[in-house]
């Protein structure tokens, strides 16, 4: 004898199209590429030699992170000056770490900040992916 009736059967179709439309819907989520706000978080500020730790949420896939001081959170937050990450940071992935190393500065760039943030775009159109206030 069957173990399933007609019913039952037609039971599993339904189920198996309800989990072949969900993995539908989670699949279209990922097909959103880039960074995006919150795929980075300041992990590590070390005043001593005015250095950071910036951990990645999300792959870099051959995206340009720049870095800026200030805050979006400040009312008159622009960009007047930022930091490019080298070329080779375009290919780290998930949980790596930037300090201020991996950025093209100089010796005074970013003494003291009262703030920092990390962007992706353009300094006049910038997508801010995560910041941190330091006063």
């Amino acid at each position: 004898g069957a173990f399933c009736s007609a019913n039952s059967a037609s039971r599993f179709r339904a189920l198996d199209m309800a989990l072949l439309k969900s993995l539908v819907v989670l699949s279209a989520w990922s097909l959103v590429e880039g960074l995006a706000p919150g795929d980075c978080a300041f992990v590590g500020i070390y005043s001593d030699d005015d250095d950071f730790a910036l951990v990645l949420m999300e792959d870099v896939d051959g995206e340009s992170i720049s870095l800026t001081e200030g805050s979006p959170s400040d009312a008159d937050f622009h960009i007047d000056h930022w930091a490019t990450a080298k070329h080779y940071v375009s290919d780290f992935t998930r949980g790596s770490v930037l300090k201020r190393s991996d950025f093209q500065t100089d010796t005074a760039s970013f003494l003291a900040p009262t703030a920092l943030s990390a962007f992706k775009g353009s300094a006049e159109s910038p997508t801010v992916l995560c910041s941190i206030i330091l006063e």
